[in-house]
Parts: C-alpha cells; structure tokens; sequence
C-alpha cells in the first residue's frame, strides 16, 4: 500500500502505511526502502538514508535500496559516493536504467563528460521512454 500511496503523492499516508508494515515486520525491506524513497520525494535525504541504510543492513544487494541511496547522495553532492552505489547496483543488474542514467548524471556534475554520455546514451538505448529520466529531465 505504501508504494502505491507514494506513487499518487500521498507521502504522509505512504509514511504511515510503511510504519504499519514494519510494525508487523521489522526486517520488511521494501517498507524500510520505501519510506526512504518516500522522504526523498519531500526533500528529507539525510533522513531518507539511514532508511536505505537499514534496508542495506537487512540485504546489501537490496537493489532499489543501493540505487536509492545513490540517488540520494547525488541529489546532496556527494557524487563519488553516489557513484560508488549505482556500481553495486549495476553489478547486480547491468541493465538497471535508473542507476545507469543516475551515474551519467553523477560523472557530468564531476566533470566526466564522456563517461556521462556512455551512461546517459546506455539508459536511453535500454528505456528510451523510461519515465524516471523524463521525470529527471525536466528539472
């Protein structure tokens, strides 16, 4: 439920049903992910990872949660740390579309123009109506 609440915007009942679940079970690594995620969407990232962290704990090869806190280190600068958990993910599963995207984004904001367009145009080959990189760039 919780996914399908953050995915219509309703991030403080997506809270709550996350809580719900893990009140049940408290190593249900999705719910642990998606609060995460969900904090994410309201811009509370240092938040948001110590639920990827949790996650992680839990399984490290949780794959929504290494591209997750990727994504959230990226959205706060750290890009080589960022980079650091698309790789994991991408070991896991080479054609993960977001982390892919999410590198190339990471390696331009550190100057690595080329390596950016090797990732970015990887993303778009797999997914070229993949609507996370649209979402992405129209910000």
């Amino acid at each position: 439920m919780g996914d399908s609440l953050n995915l219509l915007g309703d991030y403080t009942e997506a809270i709550s049903a996350y809580d719900k679940a893990l009140e049940i079970d408290s190593d249900y690594v999705n719910a642990w992910d998606g609060k995460g995620w969900t904090l994410n969407e309201l811009g509370n990232y240092t938040q948001a990872i110590s639920y990827f962290d949790r996650a992680l704990q839990i399984d490290p090869n949780y794959i929504w949660s290494l591209s997750n806190k990727g994504w959230t280190l990226n959205e706060l600068g750290n890009y080589t740390q960022a980079i650091s958990y698309f790789d994991r993910a991408l070991q896991i599963d080479p054609a993960l579309v977001d982390s892919l995207y999410l590198k190339g984004d990471a390696l331009h904001s550190l100057g690595n123009y080329t390596g950016a367009e090797y990732y970015v145009s990887k993303a778009f080959a797999i997914d070229p109506n993949n609507e996370f990189i649209k979402k992405k760039m129209q910000k």
